[in-house]
């Protein structure tokens, strides 16, 4: 759950870096919101609901992915052909376009890489957690200004997946010590 937190927050700072980059290498216009979700949210308590409780909503989106991945491995029988399919198949996927920029092809193919390490090595869960994570973050508006008045909506994303970390580092302790006496005995 902790590796899909971060790997969550990677991607989410990963696209929201990728619309500052020139146009040239992204095919996207920096000066349009990538994402226009982000404004919906600053209309009232309902739409913040929405966006927190629709977070949770790609349960079937990531068991299609882990679907696919058991598929690939069940067919070629190779785990290494299987993760070159997978890859390039998802990576050429979500370009769509044959005539993209070299940085749409650089982030689709390790946005598939990713996903493909993050459900291998972590697991089932971890790839859902990505998804949410990097959900939240981006589907609400980010600041440094916590003057401006939507500063306080802009943190409900980043507070949220604070929380499901914080969760996840609760339950990995299984209800030990994070520090042992002899350690804090030592020190002082």
């Amino acid at each position: 759950m902790l590796a899909g937190c971060l790997a969550g927050v990677v991607v989410a700072l990963l696209e929201n870096a990728s619309g500052q980059l020139p146009q040239t290498w992204t095919g996207t216009d920096p000066t349009e919101p990538a994402i226009p979700g982000r404004i919906a949210v600053l209309s009232g308590g309902d739409q913040v609901l929405a966006r927190v409780l629709g977070g949770f909503s790609g349960a079937g989106f990531v068991m299609g992915i882990f679907l696919l991945l058991l598929l690939f491995r069940i067919i070629f029988k190779r785990d290494w052909l299987a993760t070159t399919v997978f890859v390039v198949l998802w990576g050429v996927g979500i370009v769509n376009t044959p005539s993209a920029p070299l940085g749409v092809w650089i982030w689709s193919f390790s946005w598939a890489s990713l996903i493909f390490i993050v459900t291998m090595r972590f697991g089932l869960l971890a790839l859902f957690v990505m998804f949410v994570c990097g959900g939240f973050i981006q589907s609400f508006p980010a600041t440094l200004n916590f003057s401006v008045w939507w500063a306080g909506i802009g943190a409900i994303g980043p507070l949220v997946v604070l929380i499901l970390a914080a969760y996840g580092c609760w339950v990995s302790i299984a209800g030990k010590p994070l520090f042992r006496d002899e350690v804090l005995a030592a020190r002082s």
